[in-house]
């Protein structure tokens, strides 16, 4: 079970217990806790899943310090980068900055989140919010509401392999 204090609502979550790192996927329609430094399982839990609107995904996050995607109706916690993946991000975002100066581009990263797709409605479950390694926006930025952490209209969208997608998306 997830140590006290983290939302029950994850799908993936991410803590370290006794020293080692674990997190929950989802594999054959069941959840397990697997730790990542050995692949070995150490429990499983019941099939059954929350599912979440947009609207509750987007009221969750906003009181949230930690930040969390959401793909059709699931959240999942978003891993915690490695110096590697972060000084690749750094130093690409300042290499773009470089190159879209004086143009009416902007380069984000990590803080924002953008929407994959455009849902019917905010009560609907399909949809996709994630927050992308860089993304650029030329022209005027579009947000979803007032509170402008969703950006509607990106121009480009770069996600780089980290170590623990790599291990999460191996096929078994």
């Amino acid at each position: 079970m997830a140590p006290e204090g983290k939302k029950a609502f994850l799908l993936k979550a991410i803590w370290h217990s006794g020293g080692k790192t674990a997190f929950w996927h989802n594999i054959s329609r069941q959840r397990e806790v697997v730790d990542i430094t050995s692949r070995s399982k150490i429990m499983s839990l019941p099939q059954s899943q929350p599912i979440y609107t947009i609207a509750e995904y987007l009221a969750l996050e906003r009181e949230s310090d930690e930040r969390h995607e959401y793909l059709d109706g699931q959240i999942f916690l978003m891993a915690v980068e490695s110096e590697e993946h972060g000084i690749i991000c750094h130093n690409l975002s300042g290499q773009l900055y470089n190159q879209l100066r004086g143009k009416p581009c902007q380069t984000f990263t990590k803080d924002m989140k953008v929407r994959g797709t455009e849902p019917r409605s905010l009560h609907s479950i399909e949809g996709f919010f994630s927050y992308p390694d860089l993304v650029v926006v030329c022209g005027e930025r579009r947000y979803s509401d007032n509170y402008r952490d969703v950006l509607l209209n990106p121009t480009l969208i770069k996600e780089f392999p980290s170590l623990l997608k790599r291990i999460y998306n191996r096929p078994t």
